[in-house]
């Protein structure tokens, strides 16, 4: 993984051994894949803020997933819809400053206050979150070139953009008026995932 994120994402970060970065998805991914082999593929599984999600709540309904407004407590910022996909959002709004960029060894500065990737893996979407968060504004082009992975970030100014499979383009400040995301044929892997920014109220 540091590898793959050009070491914006390490297991040392710290100086010292700290699988917390990795351990969080890999367990809610291992415990969906323990309802799926149970014959349970209707799940919805989730800690810390990161999800994995089975095929459908109920047939003919979709999940709905709100993205937390960083800059907002109790408000969203957009509604991923979609099924068969695992979300991780990394960002300051709920323990501060705590993601390490560690390439410096410090907190990360890279003018993000919420990164969220969806994909089929939590394993990975979770890693790729919090190495995205630690690129700040360079992690748009380097998601683009993920295969099966989308993103949607929330910058320190409020402004928001999503990568191009979910079609929400770019906007203003987070909860602001956008155009709905358009819908988006799986690629692959890819999980079948509408976003639409919410409208401010």
């Amino acid at each position: 993984m540091a590898e793959v994120t050009g070491g914006c994402f390490s297991a040392y970060a710290g100086g010292e051994l700290d699988p917390s970065g990795v351990v969080k998805g890999w367990a809610i991914e291992r415990a969906g894949a323990m309802l799926d082999e149970a014959g349970c593929p209707r799940y919805s599984v989730g800690g810390g803020g990161d999800i994995r999600l089975g095929h459908a709540p109920e047939p003919g309904r979709p999940w709905r997933v709100g993205i937390a407004d960083p800059r907002r407590p109790g408000a969203l910022a957009a509604v991923l819809t979609g099924r068969d996909m695992a979300v991780a959002t990394s960002g300051t709004a709920e323990r501060g400053a705590h993601i390490l960029d560690p390439r410096t060894g410090r907190p990360a500065d890279g003018g993000l206050a919420s990164m969220t990737v969806v994909g089929p893996s939590l394993t990975l979407a979770d890693a790729y979150a919090t190495a995205a968060f630690v690129m700040g504004e360079g992690a748009r082009a380097w998601v683009e070139d993920l295969p099966g992975y989308e993103a949607f970030a929330v910058g320190a100014d409020g402004c928001t953009w999503a990568t191009s499979g979910l079609g929400a383009g770019e906007g203003g400040p987070a909860g602001a008026d956008r155009p709905r995301g358009r819908d988006r044929r799986p690629v692959g892997s890819r999980p079948s995932a509408t976003l639409r920014p919410v409208a401010d109220r």
